[in-house]
């Protein structure tokens, strides 16, 4: 079983797409779980409607930790940290699950940046995170301390420092990265934003602890 971890914000009108897209080109059993934060009434209603399992952030507001959320309620033996604006392609999921036959722990997706190595998407073995953790000094964590951005950062450098990361540059999930023009910004983009300098500093003061992970 695939789970798709689905962090939402402020984006209630791009959920039923999603699931519709993942239904259509997924021939490997799998769920979606949205994960939407408690002020945000309207997705939780999209959400629900689409029929996918829908969970409420238990962590900080933000990607990390309704990521942790999906994990801490789930069992699925494989799981994707996805978002709302991803375009599955067919494929996606056999390509990656071949990834994971070579014995690694954490696949790369091709988003449609063309450099999988420094995909926005990880397709993930749940034991890794049960048995390394995918965060140095943070036990049963996917992702560090951040509110949104560089946690994939810290995620895949941990990653490949313990040799257990690929790439599958078959497995084509585009992150589509709307253009909203002249600033005019979604909540999840001015969420970010509004991250962005803390995040940074986070990253900074932590990037010695996977830099010594052999």
């Amino acid at each position: 079983m695939i789970a798709i971890y689905c962090p939402t914000y402020g984006r209630p009108g791009s959920l039923q797409r999603l699931v519709d897209n993942v239904s259509a080109v997924t021939t490997t059993p799998h769920r979606v779980v949205f994960v939407v934060e408690s002020d945000d009434s309207a997705s939780s209603e999209a959400a629900s409607a689409t029929g996918a399992t829908v969970l409420y952030n238990e962590g900080d507001p933000g990607y990390p930790g309704s990521i942790q959320t999906a994990f801490d309620n789930d069992d699925s033996e494989f799981f994707v940290t996805a978002n709302d604006d991803f375009d599955f392609q067919a494929g996606w999921d056999t390509a990656a699950l071949a990834k994971m036959a070579e014995g690694v722990c954490v696949v790369g997706l091709n988003d449609g940046s063309g450099n999988a190595a420094l995909s926005t998407i990880a397709f993930v073995r749940r034991s890794y995170i049960v048995e390394q953790s995918g965060v140095v000094d943070m036990p049963g964590r996917v992702f560090g301390p951040y509110g949104h951005n560089f946690a994939d950062t810290e995620f895949y450098a941990t990653a490949v420092g313990r040799g257990v990361f690929a790439s599958a540059p078959e497995s084509v999930v585009v992150h589509m990265h709307p253009d909203f023009g002249r600033g005019q910004w979604d909540g999840t983009y001015h969420r970010s934003r509004t991250m962005f300098g803390r995040d940074a500093r986070t990253f900074s003061s932590r990037r010695h602890l996977w830099e010594a992970v052999e």
